[in-house]
């Protein structure tokens, strides 16, 4: 029998976490490489990844510049 401290399946987490976030929009914008010129679309989360770390594909530095609020 399952106790109050026993984990939840991940089905459960999963189904929990999109009832939360439905009704959410999620905001995108376009990176493009000065570099290697590679387009990504990417959340706020990625961005701020790609800021720090540098391009996904070819590593090289980005800055604001290169991102462009998608229409």
């Amino acid at each position: 029998m399952p106790t109050s401290s026993a984990r939840k399946p991940a089905i459960y987490i999963v189904c929990c976490l999109l009832e939360e976030t439905r009704g959410l929009v999620l905001t995108t914008v376009e990176f493009i490489c000065a570099d290697c010129e590679q387009s990504i679309e990417v959340n706020e989360e990625m961005r701020e990844t790609i800021l720090a770390t540098g391009c996904p594909v070819c590593t090289s530095s980005a800055s604001e510049d290169d991102f462009v609020a998608e229409e």
